[in-house]
């Protein structure tokens, strides 16, 4: 299965009584919502691939400060949650963004690796 799957998947799991969650394109204009977008790579060796390293960029779009504030962080336990065993995932950063029309959201920045497990 195709990491962005695994990882999308989780982070869908995670957020699910959190916030409505969109891949890469929100399909709504109804705040509050969140979008996330995944790039990802998968490291091999001569073995064949080990883990996938996955870049997740992340927003929460709200009404006001505090409800974006109040989901981000939500969101954040959430994501942050999805560490086991398998799975290492590294925050690097936040900051609040505004497009003009959007005055209310935040954006992340994550890295989440997976360790491919072959029985």
């Amino acid at each position: 299965m195709a990491s962005e799957m695994i990882i999308g998947e989780r982070i869908t799991t995670a957020l699910e009584n959190i916030v409505d969650l969109y891949l890469d394109v929100a399909e709504t204009d109804t705040t509050p919502y969140a979008v996330y977008s995944l790039e990802f790579e998968t490291v091999t060796t001569k073995d064949g691939p080990y883990k996938y390293v996955v870049s997740v960029d992340f927003a929460v779009v709200a009404s006001s400060a505090a409800e974006r504030d109040s989901l981000h962080a939500a969101c954040h336990a959430g994501i942050m949650g999805l560490q086991s065993l398998d799975v290492r995932v590294q925050h690097s950063g936040t900051q609040p963004i505004s497009d003009g029309n959007i005055e209310f959201a935040s954006a992340s920045k994550y890295v989440i690796t997976q360790l491919i497990i072959n029985n």
